[in-house]
């Protein structure tokens, strides 16, 4: 029992820690939060049999409600599975042309294929990558 609050506790904690500087970024770029879109990117198998990372993320999902309204997660594990896309599949990230784009990267691979897609099929949008991990790491 006292290991699993702990975990609960150092989860909430990273949250507020993303959240904090997720808010500073804001601050710090002169930003409007209304203006702002946040793309939460991580890599999910939907098909998994606990669902750890789905309820993680909706937990992130809301707590980054308090700080900016428009909030998008995007799964790139269909990116991360294929070479190629299949037909049908939607293509790039969900970046937003009339708002400044903040890309909250979770995972390495996650950060390392939203970079390499803002830059060949996006490189006119200029969004603001965090690698969620400690400590953060901001690409612009």
């Amino acid at each position: 029992w006292y290991m699993v609050s702990g975990i609960l506790k150092s989860l909430e904690s990273y949250f507020k820690y993303i959240i904090n500087e997720v808010r500073s970024i804001i601050k710090d770029e002169g930003l409007k939060a209304s203006r702002t879109r946040i793309l939460v990117v991580w890599s999910i198998d939907p098909f998994e049999i606990r669902g750890d990372k789905t309820s993680t993320l909706s937990t992130l999902v809301e707590k980054l409600h308090d700080c900016v309204g428009d909030i998008t997660t995007f799964n790139t594990m269909p990116y991360l599975q294929a070479l190629r896309l299949e037909p049908g599949m939607k293509r790039g990230l969900p970046i937003s042309a009339d708002k400044d784009n903040i890309i909250l990267a979770c995972s390495k691979d996650d950060f390392e294929l939203v970079f390499k897609i803002a830059k060949i099929e996006r490189p006119e949008m200029k969004p603001i990558i965090i690698k969620a991990n400690l400590p953060v790491e901001v690409m612009r």
